[in-house]
């Protein structure tokens, strides 16, 4: 190991190392879709690309799981793009009904 840390248990054996896999929170934000003019925004994070970032929405008020639906997020090189609609959707007809949720975005090693 030229560099990093070895965290062993109580055995003895190595359990991270730097070849662990890891991640961390790189951006969380309270989003409101429905004060959005437009049919996504586009969030810049830097460092994050398809392959090494993911993110999730999580409502936070109560939710009706038979009619309420949440934002899309997408990830691009260096940037999150949400969705207040389903990205699919040609006509703008889909509905966000969650006014507010926490956007989550995770890096990984």
């Amino acid at each position: 190991m030229t560099f990093g840390m070895k965290i062993k248990g109580p055995t003895g054996v190595v359990e991270l190392d730097e070849t662990s896999f890891t991640m961390r929170v790189v951006y969380s934000e309270i989003i409101t879709p429905q004060t959005w003019g437009a049919k996504f925004i586009d969030i810049s994070i830097p460092g994050i690309n398809p392959q090494n970032a993911a993110a999730f929405p999580t409502p936070i008020q109560a939710v009706d799981t038979r009619y309420d639906a949440q934002v899309e997020p997408e990830i691009l090189n260096g940037l999150v793009r949400v969705w207040r609609t389903i990205k699919g959707d040609p006509y703008n007809t889909s509905a966000i009904t969650i006014t507010r949720q926490r956007l989550t975005v995770v890096r990984f090693k």
